[in-house]
């Protein structure tokens, strides 16, 4: 029974997560090419990588809070047979979940603060890469690859160590 709740309950988690990501990168979209424009001081691409990485992150919440409250469940379930079988365990079990949980929620802003930082430079470096790649004809026509070059390459290696960094 275990399993075939965990199968069908992770299966529609998982559509619900692409039909929800998908749909908020749908309107990011449009409201990005509304021929009215989106008043930002960001690149067109700096725009559409951090909405893509902020959708993927919201769909990301939704699937967590059904995890929770499944987890929840099993929790106190567990708990409530432990205390009727063994009560010295239901109360370690009761006791012992809060306190790793209370240690995760401390950990948190700290991976957040990263997350925050490695998206930012995600964005300036795919960001950075679209324009290139609008301008690409004239930079050809001036001879100005090498510099455009080295440039991206500076901002994707900086990209690429706020990843690391969290490793």
């Amino acid at each position: 029974v275990l399993s075939m709740a965990y199968r069908h309950g992770a299966r529609t988690a998982n559509v619900a997560l692409h039909r929800e990501t998908h749909q908020l990168r749908v309107e990011v979209a449009e409201r990005a090419l509304d021929p009215r424009g989106v008043r930002t001081d960001l690149m067109p691409g700096e725009v559409l990588s951090i909405a893509s990485a902020d959708a993927d992150t919201a769909g990301l919440i939704f699937r967590q809070l059904a995890l929770t409250g499944a987890g929840l469940c099993g929790v106190l379930a567990t708990a409530g047979y432990l205390l009727i079988t063994d009560w010295l365990v239901g109360i370690v079990i009761i006791l012992g979940v809060p306190l790793v949980l209370g240690a995760v929620h401390l950990l948190t802003p700290r991976v957040s603060r990263h997350a925050e930082e490695q998206q930012g430079r995600i964005a300036a470096a795919s960001g950075q890469a679209a324009d290139l790649m609008r301008g690409l004809r004239v930079l050809k026509g001036i001879g100005g690859e090498a510099a455009a070059g080295e440039r991206y390459r500076r901002t994707s290696q900086r990209a690429r160590a706020a990843g690391a960094k969290g490793l």
